[in-house]
């Protein structure tokens, strides 16, 4: 028994006629009729009978007319769901996620937002450093990640999303240490920074290259938050973002070195080049990239209104 069969008779039943019901099937009027056979022939069942009036269904056909129906409405009902699902997103995305704070990198509202739009696409995030966010994107073990710094491959597409500020900090205890010091005293001050490889290592180590200077002691730490828990205890200077030194400063924790020019980091989010077309990851991006321009329009109407 065919699905084709089983149309047809519901056709023929309904119109009442050969040649109609073959318009509508888009099948000559013999193919009907052999359709209509070979059903009745395989249920051994006369489902319908010719009349001056047309084809209409005997009393076993009126029986099965129902069922036919229900049939051929759930083979549309399945129909329409598979349609569906040609525009409903499933799959699982892995992102690599660097050692920025998370609020910052607006992770809480990008995971509520691809539930929001997109509840079967599940997203696992990894924190890992800035090499292996890109060794991991490189090989595939990641399907993309956030990244600080230029470019790093060219196998690698980049989507900017804004530019990172840093400042150099200090105990808020220092006060006196910083009045009109030099960069050749700031050499002799004990530092914080990340250990290599990072973004973090390399952003101050360029500003020791750029002043000349190699400090004569330097402690390494991994993570922001643990940066700024030492400079507030006293235990050296380091280089911080920007609005997370002015609102420690506000509170009297740190004090920014003003003499010293902000350094600046571009964040972006990468991905292989040949995935750009994954339909996963774009929904990714897209929502990512909503939320960084809806916080950029933010800030600006904030910095207008001031």
């Amino acid at each position: 028994m065919q699905f084709g069969q089983i149309k047809t008779f519901v056709t023929v039943a309904r119109l009442g006629h050969l040649t109609n019901a073959a318009k509508l099937l888009h099948l000559t009027q013999p193919a009907v009729s052999g359709q209509l056979k070979s059903l009745e022939d395989e249920l051994d069942v006369k489902l319908l009978e010719r009349t001056p009036a047309g084809m209409i269904p005997t009393q076993a056909g009126r029986s099965l007319l129902a069922r036919a129906e229900k049939i051929l409405s759930a083979i549309e009902e399945f129909r329409v769901a598979a349609e569906s699902l040609q525009h409903t997103l499933s799959g699982q995305l892995r992102i690599g996620v660097i050692m920025v704070d998370p609020d910052y990198l607006r992770l809480g509202r990008l995971m509520a937002d691809m539930t929001a739009r997109h509840g079967n696409v599940g997203v696992d995030l990894e924190v890992c450093g800035v090499h292996q966010c890109i060794s991991g994107v490189e090989t595939g073990r990641l399907d993309g990640a956030f990244f600080a710094g230029d470019n790093p491959r060219s196998v690698l597409s980049v989507w900017p999303l804004t530019t990172l500020r840093y400042r150099i900090i200090a105990p808020a205890s220092w006060t006196h240490l910083l009045e009109n010091i030099s960069w050749s005293n700031l050499g002799l001050m004990p530092w914080i920074r990340a250990p290599e490889p990072s973004a973090h290592h390399a952003l101050v180590a360029g500003i020791f290259r750029h002043a000349s200077i190699e400090p004569m002691k330097i402690l390494t730490v991994d993570h922001e938050s643990v940066i700024m828990s030492l400079v507030r205890a006293g235990v050296g200077l380091s280089v911080i973002r920007e609005d997370l030194a002015r609102e420690a400063a506000a509170r009297g924790e740190v004090i920014v070195c003003e003499f010293a020019k902000p350094v600046e980091l571009p964040l972006s989010f990468i991905h292989r080049t040949d995935r750009r077309h994954d339909r996963c990851l774009k929904a990714l991006m897209e929502v990512l990239q909503s939320i960084w321009a809806e916080d950029g329009c933010r800030q600006e109407t904030e910095q207008a209104g001031a």
